[in-house]
């Protein structure tokens, strides 16, 4: 009467969908702490990343969900549409000094 629910995921062994996430989960957590004592300075850099990474995300963020909610640029009467690709090579290039900066230890 009841229903059988396989837990395994996509039909996956479960032995061997633990012992890849595990493998995998290592070799993350190994990689980040290779990293972190291989760079100098390593907060800063961590910081530098998350208040980029949040000035992106709270700046351009709402500004592409307006433009998608409203059908793009050229819906809006906008010549050209090339704004998001200025701001993407703007931004690239603002985080490219950033990090010359950041080595250089002018920040």
């Amino acid at each position: 009467m009841g229903m059988e629910v396989d837990s395994t995921p996509l039909g996956v062994d479960s032995w061997q969908h633990i012992a890849s996430a595990t493998a995998l989960r290592t070799a993350l957590v190994a990689g980040a702490v290779t990293v972190a004592l291989s760079v100098p300075f390593f907060g800063l850099v961590m910081a530098f990343i998350g208040s980029f990474l949040s000035l992106s995300i709270s700046v351009m963020l709402p500004c592409a969900c307006y433009l998608q909610l409203m059908g793009g640029p050229q819906k809006l009467g906008w010549e050209g549409g090339g704004g998001c690709d200025d701001a993407a090579v703007n931004g690239a290039l603002l985080l490219m000094v950033c990090v010359w900066l950041l080595l250089r230890g002018a920040l």
